[in-house]
């Protein structure tokens, strides 16, 4: 299933089930394989007791000597109780699937969201029979139908799930929560994925299973549906924002406006310079136009490279600042006084955000919250001012899983912050599940009028 959730991931090198899907119906039957196996298989084949525990030793052994903080979130001791807790459920039968997902249990533990085991990855598959049947999303701890699929005849868009297969939707979320990697542990990140994701976490959650059984409501009517499976199943591509590429700049005259769209700084190296360039034109004409208020809508931007986060800041901040904590072992004139650009914006703008700001988004994030360069408007960011990177793939012996492992820790130059926690907006506007079938955009139309409104006092 190739879709914008892989190009999100790919980025963190988190690779957290996005393989593209076959098209064929599978059978759901386990096969047994040897070690020397190196065609793509399902994630239903099994291995033995031995293999997965030589495998999973392996895994505890990579994390203990190349993971920077391995003890920042989670005790010695109890991270080894964990190991031993899990290590003790491995037996002959086990499905790879359920070996990945106990392995992402171990991993999820260390508050790192650049250490992943991935679901799926380039050796595994997991048959379209086996997905949840529906496009869901979790909002305001309520879980809806977005997209019935093959179900049209028997759930409708906005429908509200109440349980899956006799379990409760919200106690689902929460042991979701418990596979999937983040900084810290934060939820908003491990929200964000679990909407993208869900009809596959649904698969390894409820392991396997050829059937799923909703209870749903609507109109204050409860009904029980058994749903179909699907054959096949094709992302569809879907894009209702005004901005479709990753950099774009919106003038809006009548409300002395600019909105500055950037949802990524993945420009590395020779691209760095489409970065600077757009970042130059952007404040140019915003200051040529005597633009008085400022939009920079961050949300969804995953990270990437700090020149261009530190070069976004310039262009807001108000006084000299220092981007990396002196003493990291790369970014040496990031850990330098950075004086503001000679075209900065003379303003404080809004930044919209949300938790898929991530990683180099959220050390620039709290840079901005720490020095007072601007307000916020949306979600808690996924990331903070510190997180361990530069992930590395290590290919398992015998099953081929490859976990992804953070080996540096990267620090922004604050002191304000707490470490477990994202970003938090000064507004958080709430969106209604009207709201998100309409693709009506809350947080922009919000930060719009507080500017308008700010501009008539």
């Amino acid at each position: 299933m190739k879709n914008n959730r892989f190009i999100f991931l790919l980025i963190f090198c988190l690779c957290v089930g996005c393989g593209q899907r076959k098209s064929k119906i599978e059978t759901q039957e386990d096969t047994q394989t040897s070690s020397q196996e190196k065609e793509r298989l399902s994630l239903l084949t099994t291995f033995t007791k031995e293999e997965y525990l030589e495998d999973f030793n392996q895994l505890i052994k990579i994390l203990k000597e190349n993971h920077p903080q391995l003890h920042e979130y989670i005790a010695k001791d109890k991270f080894e109780a964990l190991i031993k807790g899990k290590s003790e459920r491995l037996k002959d039968n086990f499905k790879i699937g359920e070996f990945t997902w106990l392995c992402r249990s171990i991993i999820s533990e260390i508050g790192c969201g650049h250490s992943v085991v991935p679901t799926l990855g380039m050796n595994y598959y997991l048959p379209d029979s086996l997905l949840f049947p529906l496009k869901v999303r979790y909002l305001n701890n309520k879980l809806y139908v977005l997209d019935p699929l093959k179900n049209k005849d028997q759930v409708a868009i906005g429908d509200e799930i109440i349980s899956i297969n006799g379990k409760r939707v919200n106690e689902i979320k929460e042991e979701l929560y418990q596979h999937i990697s983040s900084d810290a542990g934060n939820r908003s990140f491990k929200t964000e994925l679990i909407n993208d994701g869900f009809m596959e976490y649904a698969a390894f959650h409820f392991k396997f299973v050829n059937k799923f059984e909703i209870e749903l409501t609507k109109n204050k009517e409860t009904k029980v549906v058994r749903l179909n499976q699907l054959n096949s199943y094709t992302e569809a591509k879907q894009n209702h924002k005004k901005c479709n590429e990753n950099l774009c700049l919106e003038l809006d005259k009548n409300n002395d406006l600019a909105i500055v769209t950037i949802r990524s700084f993945y420009y590395y190296r020779e691209n760095f310079t489409e970065f600077k360039a757009f970042i130059d034109d952007c404040f140019t004409k915003i200051k040529s136009n005597q633009i008085q208020h400022l939009i920079i809508d961050l949300r969804d931007n995953g990270g990437g490279d700090p020149y261009c986060a530190s070069y976004l800041l310039q262009h807001i901040a108000d006084k000299p600042f220092q981007y990396y904590k002196k003493g990291i072992s790369a970014y040496e004139d990031l850990q330098q006084e950075i004086l503001p650009h000679k075209n900065k914006f003379s303003g404080k703008p809004i930044l919209l955000i949300n938790g898929r700001c991530f990683s180099s988004t959220g050390q620039f994030c709290a840079l901005v919250k720490a020095n007072d360069f601007g307000i916020f408007v949306g979600k808690e960011t996924g990331a903070t001012y510190r997180c361990n990177s530069t992930a590395r793939p290590f290919e398992l012996t015998n099953t081929g899983v490859t976990p992804y492992i953070a080996t540096r820790t990267y620090e922004a130059a604050v002191s304000t912050l707490p470490k477990d926690k994202g970003i938090l907006p000064d507004y958080q506007p709430k969106s209604s599940i009207s709201d998100l079938l309409k693709h009506k955009d809350v947080d922009m139309e919000f930060s719009i009028r507080l500017l308008i409104k700010d501009s008539k006092k």
